[in-house]
């Protein structure tokens, strides 16, 4: 079950395995302040998988896989 009018904050995520982070079945989601890091050996290097409704994602810092991405 998923979650409606939902803030996420400040959240660090470092070499983890398959992916770091999933925001599914919600509605209306604020992600704000992750840190998502892999190096660029990293056999997985998902950031953030997205499956739900109106989420914004911003003032993080996201980099896998040797590239880095400023939202």
């Amino acid at each position: 079950m998923g979650a409606t009018n939902t803030v996420v904050r400040d959240i660090t995520s470092i070499n983890s395995r398959q992916f770091h982070v999933t925001i599914a079945a919600s509605n209306n989601v604020l992600a704000e302040g992750l840190t998502i890091r892999a190096p660029a050996d990293s056999p997985n290097t998902d950031g953030i998988h997205i499956s739900a409704s109106n989420v914004t994602i911003r003032n993080s810092n996201i980099g896998t896989g040797g590239s880095t991405n400023l939202f």
